[in-house]
This record gives C-alpha cells, structure tokens and sequence, in this order.
C-alpha cells in the first residue's frame, strides 16, 4: 500500500487514479473526525458528512498547490478546510431572518440557534 506521501506526489503529477486513492482512503477519517462539531441548529440542508465530501472534492481538485511539510500534514490541512467550511456554514445560519414563533422553534421543528457558539465544539 503506498503511503499518503506518495499518492500526494502522484496525484501532483496529474494521476487520476492516484486522486481517486486519497479521497478513498481520508474520506471515511474525516467524515468520523468532523461527525458531531457543526452545531445541529446549523446543519439545516446542510449534512456534515455532504460538507466534509465537499470540501475533499475540493481539496484534491486544488493538490497542486499543497505543499507537505511533515508527516501528516495533508490530513491536517484538509481537517482545517472542514472547520473553516464549517465556520462558514454558520456564518450563513446566522445571516437567515429569523422566523417568527412564540413556541421558540423555527418552523421546521428546531430549537432556535443560540446567539453565541462554543469555540470548543467547532475547535480542534
């Protein structure tokens, strides 16, 4: 099996396969590594496991300019592209007119999104 270093420095040099390898092999990782830390109130149409694919999809397409410096560092870089991509989520979230409801619940069945959000949940 090569190893994540090898795959990077093929999939550089333009080998399909080789892309095809490393979403296999870091999907699965980050979709555990990500489950639970978008917050519930944010997820709305969007799946935490729909944002980690996304943003591996977009990772690859763009290994060109990634540069490992250290065992493990592609792992790491894509984990940082799905808390930003999370961030942004909320940051969308937050910007939607709250819906007006006496019962505290947007139509929808959910609890309000809090006003504030902990750094821990969406942190490493």
């Amino acid at each position: 099996m090569e190893s994540s270093a090898q795959l990077l420095f093929r999939a550089k040099q333009g080998d399909e396969r080789a892309l095809e390898l490393l979403y296999q092999r870091c999907l699965t990782p980050l979709k555990q590594w990500a489950r639970g830390r978008l917050p519930r109130w944010a997820r709305g149409l969007t799946d935490t496991d729909d944002l980690v694919q996304d943003t591996l999809l977009r990772s690859l397409r763009g290994v060109d300019a990634f540069d490992p410096r250290h065992s493990g560092a592609f792992l790491a870089y894509l984990r940082q592209g799905i808390l930003n991509r999370m961030r942004d989520e909320i940051r969308r979230v937050r910007r939607l007119p709250e819906a007006e409801s006496t019962a505290g619940e947007v139509p929808d069945g959910r609890p309000r999104r809090p006003c504030c959000t902990s750094s821990r949940r969406i942190g490493k």
